[in-house]
């Protein structure tokens, strides 16, 4: 479980919990910044549910950390908001096991990567830049791209004499 909550997918899927439900907390209705917020399961440590929408809702770290999840209730909530059949049939499927292939936890950052927004903007991809010398999978020191310095752009702008 450890190694899910430390990958990228998480990260993005976390982000997304949290901006989708606005930084309110889902069992206590406190408001605050997304970011403060956390993204909490009512059933924890179970792979299958991990990543499920209906599973995950932003919550305060006071309810998800201090106080266990309150998961008695997270489950009123639940069901209240989906329904009592699709609660049970979350039940159901956390009794399953799981395994998340490196493939599929790279759809699911993707998948998030794209729904989540960041001040208007959508998130891209961090495309890897290859060092021309292929010494590296970034650039290298030798041949890295700098930016000009205020003294590089004032010697540019002196007239040669």
């Amino acid at each position: 479980m450890s190694s899910l909550k430390l990958s990228k997918a998480w990260k993005r899927f976390s982000e997304y919990i949290r901006k989708r439900d606005g930084g309110r907390c889902f069992t206590c209705e406190k408001l605050n910044h997304w970011k403060k917020q956390h993204a909490g399961h009512y059933i924890h440590r179970n792979a299958n549910t991990f990543f499920d929408e209906m599973n995950v809702n932003c919550q305060c770290p006071g309810c998800n950390t201090f106080q266990h999840g309150k998961r008695g209730e997270y489950a009123v909530k639940l069901i209240d908001k989906y329904g009592r059949e699709k609660f049970d049939d979350l039940v159901k499927r956390s009794i399953q096991h799981k395994y998340w292939s490196p493939k599929e936890l790279k759809a699911i950052e993707l998948k998030y990567m794209r729904e989540v927004q960041t001040d208007g903007k959508d998130i891209k991809e961090k495309k890897r830049k290859l060092c021309p010398h292929k010494m590296a999978a970034y650039y290298c020191g030798s041949c890295m791209p700098r930016k000009k310095s205020k003294i590089d752009k004032k010697k540019d702008n002196q007239e040669p004499s």
